[in-house]
């Protein structure tokens, strides 16, 4: 899978910035991926869907953020970095709609290649955002590869619940990984809060 064309950095950016402005464009194509996958899994409402899309492209794909996050990591404008792409692999928990996209945009805007293992419960709108990326910018039309099983990987990145971190840890352990579990909060309200609290 490795590419040795990959967009540097600046280029990288502006193609992740671009599918901001697209998903911020509300184009039918992408409805028509959200209304499938709100068919396919009745907890992934089509305003949820869309409340999330909109989340990631005014939170994550603004280029100004973008950069601004970067600033943070300068070894990954090291020469070289991009030349020889690592292939990460990316085990997507399915609780929430594209919960698991800011690992897919690390490993993109790191300058290395995603090898994605879907939620059974989230299978539509990730793939044709990566379709759509490749289309704004050809390079990366292949730094994205989605798999039924993991392998020839360099380093992995997993979420999923308590139970399957422990096959997680048994299947991923001896690679560099981040294995994440359950997490749970809680918020306690008195039914007097205002609109603004809330939000």
């Amino acid at each position: 899978m490795a590419q040795p064309n990959l967009p540097n950095l600046q280029d990288r950016i502006e193609a992740l910035s671009q599918l901001g402005d697209y998903i911020r464009e509300d184009d039918e194509r992408l409805g028509a991926f959200v209304a499938r996958s709100a068919h396919h899994n009745g907890w992934f409402t089509v305003d949820n869907q869309q409340r999330m899309l909109q989340a990631i492209a005014e939170e994550f794909l603004m280029r100004d953020k973008l950069e601004d996050w970067i600033q943070a990591y300068p070894t990954i404008e090291e020469p070289g970095l991009s030349a020889k792409p690592k292939t990460i692999g990316l085990v997507m928990a399915g609780n929430l709609p594209l919960v698991g996209f800011h690992d897919w945009l690390a490993v993109l805007l790191a300058g290395h290649e995603a090898q994605v293992k879907l939620s059974q419960k989230d299978p539509f709108v990730l793939p044709f955002l990566a379709k759509r990326l490749g289309e704004i910018e050809p390079r990366l039309a292949n730094s994205t590869r989605f798999v039924e099983r993991l392998k020839n990987f360099d380093a992995v990145i997993a979420t999923g619940s308590n139970n399957t971190t422990r096959y997680f840890h048994q299947y991923f352990g001896k690679y560099p990984h981040i294995i994440r579990g359950n997490r749970s909060s809680v918020g306690v309200l008195h039914g007097d809060e205002t609109t603004e609290q809330l939000r």
